[in-house]
């Protein structure tokens, strides 16, 4: 979500990958725990090897992060 007058339409984003994983686990509990991943690389190395960090990008000269939902 962005308040930005310029943000990008929503139509015009796409979706780069999409990876789907067998998980024995309550789908709320991954997504809620896994939307937010800025303190991954440091305190949890081996998820971070499975979907790196730097695998997002932001844009040059544009206003916060671009990244798509990890789940």
């Amino acid at each position: 979500m962005t308040l930005a007058d310029d943000a990008p339409p929503l139509a015009d984003l796409r979706r780069a990958r999409r990876i789907v994983y067998d998980v024995a686990a309550n789908w709320k509990i991954v997504t809620e725990n896994y939307s937010e991943c800025y303190h991954c690389p440091g305190v949890h190395p081996d998820l971070n090897r499975l979907t790196p960090t730097s695998a997002t990008t932001s844009r040059a000269g544009g206003r916060g992060r671009e990244a798509g939902w990890s789940w």
